[in-house]
């Protein structure tokens, strides 16, 4: 965002109604806004053309404002995340140095594949295409944030990209205990509380009260509010 700042008079236009872009009131607020539409623009491969050609003065605008904004980076010998992957990806599509990067990577595994983006995606199957030997992790439900223009359409559409694509299903939780899950499933459906779903003397609210050093905690400092979770320490606190 610095970058826009330091070009802001050449990079973002100012319209007729006092709003730069047309939209945004404030310098910062324009600079937040243009970076976010930048890296889209970046990420999603989306031809400036196009966009120059739209119906909408707002992204007429951005077209405009993006164009400066790659020549000024160029010019100044800079360089954005988004331009990163997009120029690693240029790479890979170039005959000679494509398959010159290609030859040397014989494995490719990519954890955390419901996070990635379009280019993303576009880079990992250039990597893949030579002898397949590309493996992903992810699952779809957990596809919330939308890191950098992440798309769960990434690993939906994933077994379609590849031939005899080999899909294993991880259906056991490893990460966590079972009293743990199941503490928290009532938590969840409750809505009022885990104190009032376990209850005073239940068996699970002491398992999770258990620490390898006594004293051991009746009520876990995790559940208080008020004066009593003031007067606990950190070293006091569970976490589910």
């Amino acid at each position: 965002m610095l970058f826009i700042f330091d070009h802001f008079e050449e990079i973002v236009q100012l319209n007729e109604s006092g709003k730069y872009f047309g939209r945004w009131s404030t310098r910062w607020t324009a600079i937040q806004g243009a970076r976010n539409y930048f890296n889209k623009i970046t990420e999603e491969l989306i031809d400036q053309v196009v966009l120059q050609s739209a119906d909408d003065p707002l992204v007429q605008g951005l077209a405009s404002g993006y164009k400066i904004y790659v020549e000024k980076l160029f010019e100044t010998n800079r360089i954005d995340f988004a331009h990163q992957q997009k120029l690693f990806l240029d790479l890979l599509k170039n005959a000679e140095g494509g398959q010159e990067i290609k030859s040397k990577i014989r494995y490719v595994m990519v954890d955390e594949y419901q996070d990635t983006n379009y280019v993303q995606e576009q880079m990992l199957l250039r990597l893949g295409q030579e002898g397949s030997n590309i493996a992903v992790v992810g699952d779809e439900d957990q596809a919330l944030y939308r890191f950098r223009g992440a798309t769960v359409r990434n690993i939906l559409e994933y077994p379609k990209r590849f031939e005899n694509c080999h899909t294993v299903t991880l259906s056991m939780n490893y990460r966590s205990h079972r009293d743990i899950i199941e503490a928290y499933d009532k938590f969840m459906q409750a809505g009022n509380g885990m104190i009032s779903v376990l209850g005073e003397d239940s068996d699970l609210r002491k398992k999770l009260c258990q620490t390898p050093n006594p004293p051991i905690r009746t009520t876990p400092p995790f559940f208080l509010s008020g004066e009593r979770r003031k007067k606990t320490k950190h070293a006091d606190w569970r976490i589910l």
